[in-house]
């Protein structure tokens, strides 16, 4: 019988230290943008996307097509998504993001993009 506990144990740790990472950035009023593979289904908020959204995280792309877009499956052999980017609040507002199609990345994921305005991190040109 195979165990599972040192894997779920090793995600807790990560989890842990995620959230702490999060907590530490969000007190000194830094921007955070995460893209990462959940390997969990998005489209149900798993445990990993809620405690993202509990600290006011939000994934942008979604916010923008929330209007009957269903996100595609992200990986070439599964069928629903699980990989996605998660910003601070005050970087919600993008330019354009979106999935391109999985054939037109490097590996077994579908690329995900997001364009931020510059001046959300430069500020309005004083000239």
């Amino acid at each position: 019988m195979h165990n599972t506990k040192p894997i779920f144990l090793k995600m807790v740790i990560k989890t842990v230290h995620l959230q702490q990472e999060i907590e530490k950035c969000q007190e000194r009023n830094g921007y955070i943008v995460i893209m990462m593979d959940f390997n969990e289904n998005l489209l149900r908020y798993g445990p990993l996307q809620q405690m993202l959204l509990d600290h006011g995280l939000i994934d942008p792309i979604r916010a923008l097509h929330q209007r009957g877009t269903i996100p595609p499956p992200t990986s070439k052999t599964g069928s629903y998504p699980i990989d996605s980017i998660f910003v601070s609040p005050y970087l919600r507002h993008i330019i354009r993001g979106g999935w391109l199609s999985i054939d037109k990345g490097i590996g077994d994921h579908r690329p995900l993009f997001c364009d931020f305005d510059i001046k959300c991190f430069l500020g309005e040109d004083k000239f």
